[in-house]
């Protein structure tokens, strides 16, 4: 059983954030996934008003991280949201992920 965590501050990006969830479900078979959108703090900030884009805190806990360090963890989750990185649908991206 996955036990998941879906917080956000706004609606209208539902969509895009239940996409992301059921990849990287798909693609990692977390035990707990949990996906907070930070996005409406930085709507200010001059860099969110030139690209846009979601900011997102991942917490992730997944067996295929066993013998990995930090930095392999990370790189196997942003491995799996790359075409989100490089279009900008995700702009700022902060993980915390154990196995």
């Amino acid at each position: 059983m996955i036990d998941l965590v879906y917080w956000s501050p706004m609606k209208n990006e539902t969509q895009e954030i239940e996409e992301i969830r059921h990849l990287l479900i798909s693609k990692l078979r977390p035990k707990t996934i949990e996906i907070f959108d930070h996005t409406d703090k930085h709507r200010g900030h001059q860099e969110f008003k030139l690209r846009g884009g979601m900011n997102l805190e991942i917490h992730l806990s997944c067996e295929q991280f066993a013998g990995l360090n930090r930095l392999q963890r990370e790189r196997l989750v942003q491995e799996v949201l790359k075409n989100h990185l490089q279009s900008g649908l995700i702009h700022a991206l902060s993980l915390k992920l154990k196995p």
